[in-house]
């Protein structure tokens, strides 16, 4: 299953077509950059962000108190939402100095430490 999308023999393909054009604008992400593998599929086991993330360790650590919005959302991990709340941080003046700085994260705080720096 990739993101609620069951892969039954191509039934879903045109609502992975749809789901990929409304997500890749959100994700700042161009179709060329996401890691398909030699047959034109995504993993159904990896996050596309993160697996672009590993193919791109010279992109990382981000400094998140001065990457703009396009690098932020590159970063596994961190949404819409987060991304949001970083900037609005740093748009009043602070700096994040840890990840907690950022409300709730729960499970994602070991994807994301690995590509960030303060």
């Amino acid at each position: 299953m990739l993101y609620g999308y069951e892969n039954r023999t191509g039934q879903n393909s045109q609502h992975l077509s749809i789901f990929l054009r409304l997500s890749l604008p959100l994700l700042n992400f161009q179709l060329n950059e996401i890691p398909f593998d030699k047959d034109g599929n995504l993993s159904l086991t990896e996050d596309p962000k993160e697996a672009w993330a590993k193919r791109h360790p010279e992109c990382f650590p981000i400094n998140i108190n001065r990457a703009d919005r396009f690098k932020l959302m590159h970063i596994p991990g961190l949404g819409e939402v987060s991304v949001r709340r970083i900037l609005n941080i740093r748009t009043s003046g602070g700096r994040v100095r840890r990840l907690e700085d950022l409300g709730n994260i729960g499970k994602r705080i070991k994807k994301v430490s690995g590509y960030i720096s303060f």
